[in-house]
């Protein structure tokens, strides 16, 4: 782990401030959600809430049926890093999403994308002459990620297996 040489004070209502520029690093924006736990060590634990309520093997098995079932390479993500990600050149799972793909996202309107490209990943690269069809997954008015599907070429099944996901994501969720 990293040291920071940051020290922060607990103030009477038990509330600390995470500082500006580890906020930064971690890409922390305001009302993201923490997960909040201690470890063996008796150490205090923050560590981005995977907004998107499914377990890691419901995601990666989501994502796999979508693969087994489109062909397509598939990513599912929170608001913050991909959570899921099957098929494609680059295991894109633990990278944070692109600022573009953020906003796509929270434009909260399905889309297929066949002129621009939409980078997924802040570390991956661009892809080249690929359709997207990117869901955003929202329950109650709010944005918790979406789910990604890229290739060649894209049909209605693809897309109608995308949005049967993204339903039975957001089931969970609410």
């Amino acid at each position: 782990m990293k040291e920071t040489g940051i020290v922060r004070r607990i103030d009477e209502l038990g509330r600390v401030v995470i500082p500006k520029e580890l906020r930064k690093v971690l890409k922390l924006k305001e009302g993201e959600l923490l997960e909040i736990y201690t470890n063996d060590k008796s150490e205090l634990v923050f560590k981005k809430y995977n907004e998107v309520g499914a377990t890691q093997d419901q995601l990666d098995l989501i994502s796999k049926i979508l693969y087994k079932n489109t062909g397509k390479e598939v990513a599912i993500c929170d608001t913050s890093s991909i959570l899921a990600h099957y098929g494609g050149k680059n295991y894109l799972q633990g990278e944070d999403i692109s600022d573009e793909l953020y906003g796509v996202l929270d434009d909260r309107k399905s889309r297929l994308i066949k002129d621009r490209n939409v980078k997924i990943s802040d570390e991956g690269e661009k892809p080249k002459d690929v359709e997207q069809y990117i869901v955003p997954l929202i329950s109650s008015g709010d944005l918790y990620g979406g789910i990604i599907l890229s290739a060649d070429k894209l049909g209605s099944v693809d897309m109608a297996l995308c949005d049967a996901m993204a339903q039975y994501l957001i089931y969970n969720i609410g």
